[in-house]
């Protein structure tokens, strides 16, 4: 996928490419989104693969019977060792997908997204983790994604256990 020169998605990459960032995993639990997709199922493929150039990032397809891992294997690309994809052998119902990713994640921080999301501004992501590090009793945070589908974005909320 290639993206419209002067776009905020082409800017999002080159500004998140130089952006420091402590410790962050990414998992990405997928379930028969090829058939919910459609053509968009590729083009959420290529974003999970740019953004594994700077976060491991886990996908875990949860048995998917649609023809989605299959899919998978054939377009990730092969020079994209920090995009980790994993099958579970049977349907966990999401929990036992995102639960198989924490076991793979090594970094202090994980952001957990839905397959049809994308974080709009990767600012968010140094804001959030500094955040956590400045305050340790901080349980949430909410950033601000780009849904693709009929939810519209949210926006950056905060929970503490205070």
């Amino acid at each position: 996928m290639s993206l419209p020169s002067g776009s905020r998605a082409e800017e999002w990459w080159r500004v998140e490419e130089k952006l420091e960032q402590p410790g962050l995993d990414i998992v990405v639990p997928e379930f028969n989104e090829l058939i919910r997709q459609g053509e968009r199922f590729e083009e959420q493929i290529a974003y999970l693969s740019r953004i594994s150039r700077m976060h491991e990032t886990f996908l875990v397809d949860d048995a998917s019977t649609d023809g989605s891992w299959e899919r998978i294997h054939e377009i990730v690309p092969k020079n994209t060792p920090s995009l980790h994809v994993v099958r579970m052998k049977e349907n966990g119902h999401k929990v036992l997908a995102v639960k198989r990713a924490l076991e793979l994640c090594r970094s202090e921080y994980v952001l957990l997204s839905d397959f049809d999301s994308m974080v709009v501004d990767p600012q968010n992501l140094s804001n959030a983790l500094r955040w956590f590090e400045e305050d340790p009793l901080l349980a949430g945070v909410v950033l601000r994604l780009c849904r693709r589908g009929p939810l519209s974005s949210a926006s950056s909320r905060t929970w503490s256990t205070r």
